[in-house]
């Protein structure tokens, strides 16, 4: 019964040592300090064979006595801990080739780690050099979004400058202010006052895209009846003339949200200009609202052209438009949508739309309640 057991035992020695020969991770034990063996893949991330490490000192895989230093000292430690140590460290290859490894060792004798370990071995220079080129063009990239950004801000800035007399003097003469205008100028000046205020319009959304990509936007977040404010909004679009007849009612339960009122007042001017902006003959807005759980939930129907499937998931893009430029019938950058969506996540909220060509569209706006 020894005997076969004995046999036995030796069968599995050799198939385990054959296991570990064929591994494709490098694999070597080491005690104290001293290499006693090593599988034939740990000789190809070496460069020495497996008679050439056998009794060397294991410094020679190290390009420097720090370097050993610091990789026991920190191994050691996780090992104290956790009974596995794993560092990334340096290697020198038979040749003097700096390599990177990431190198996982376990003792021996769980009693005493220092009697001997032992340990695997991956060559990751290539994953080291590629996550490297990746860092430096994430950072060649952050550097050009900032150069973009203080273009953008500036480039705003400048092109305000001309445009506050433009619209002023439009305005003037509108109104008679300098006597007043022929019949056949009137049309012409109001096209200056309307395609000037387009264009101040355009301004203020680069220049809030730009404080918001610099993170200079401040929210101010109190209690806000849902009520005054829808209320306030209403009363705001039925004082002016449009272009076109227009009605919006509101239906639903009255709360009170936490937002920065500023903000809020921005997104629903911006959600209602969009509805004016993409109807035909006539403008029907219907907003509805409610409570869900702990957010107070604002939808705003229209009756617009509406949204295709393939550019729903597109349009709170940044200078997304469904229109090709070249035939566009609406004016616009494409940023008052994403404007919108990152103020209402600032805010705690979220925003969703559901559309279809021909039936309008409806923006969802979740945000908490007070």
């Amino acid at each position: 019964t020894l005997s076969s057991s004995s046999a036995a035992s030796d069968v599995y020695k050799r198939q385990l040592e054959s296991i570990l020969i064929a591994a494709p991770t490098g694999i070597g034990m080491v005690i104290d300090r001293v290499f006693q063996w090593s599988n034939e893949k740990l000789s190809q991330i070496t460069g020495y064979t497996a008679e050439e490490l056998r009794d060397r000192d294991s410094r020679i895989l190290y390009p420097s006595d720090e370097e050993y230093d610091r990789v026991g000292n920190e191994k050691y430690a996780q090992i104290r801990e956790t009974g596995t140590g794993t560092i990334v460290t340096k290697w020198k290859r038979k040749g003097g080739k700096i390599i990177d490894v990431l190198l996982s060792s376990t003792p021996l004798n769980q009693l005493d780690f220092a009697q001997g370990v032992i340990f695997t071995a991956l060559d990751i220079t290539d994953s080291v050099r590629a996550e490297k080129e990746i860092l430096e063009k994430n950072k060649a990239l952050e550097d050009a979004l900032t150069v973009k950004t203080e273009f953008l801000s500036m480039v705003s800035h400048e092109l305000r400058t001309p445009l506050v007399p433009i619209l002023g003097y439009a305005e003037v003469l509108l109104e008679g202010g300098l006597g007043e205008l022929p019949v056949e100028a009137v049309r012409p000046v109001q096209a200056i006052k309307d395609r000037a205020e387009d264009l101040a319009r355009l301004i203020d959304d680069l220049l809030l895209l730009s404080r918001l990509e610099r993170g200079k936007i401040k929210i101010d977040i109190k209690p806000m009846s849902i009520f005054e404010h829808l209320h306030e909004i209403i009363v705001d679009y039925e004082s002016v003339d449009h272009d076109k007849p227009a009605e919006i009612e509101w239906i639903g339960d009255d709360f009170d949200i936490m937002v920065d009122h500023t903000r809020f007042h921005q997104v629903m001017r911006n959600l209602i200009d969009n509805s004016f902006k993409y109807s035909l003959e006539s403008v029907n807005i219907m907003i509805k609202t409610k409570k869900e759980g702990k957010f107070g939930v604002i939808s705003i129907s229209d009756n617009g052209i509406g949204i295709s499937e393939t550019d729903l998931p597109k349009v709170f893009d940044r200078f997304y438009q469904a229109e090709p430029i070249d035939t566009r019938s609406h004016q616009g950058a494409g940023l008052g949508l994403s404007i919108t969506k990152e103020l209402i996540e600032m805010m705690g909220g979220t925003i969703g739309v559901e559309s279809e060509v021909g039936k309008g569209s409806t923006f969802t706006i979740k945000l908490p309640l007070a």
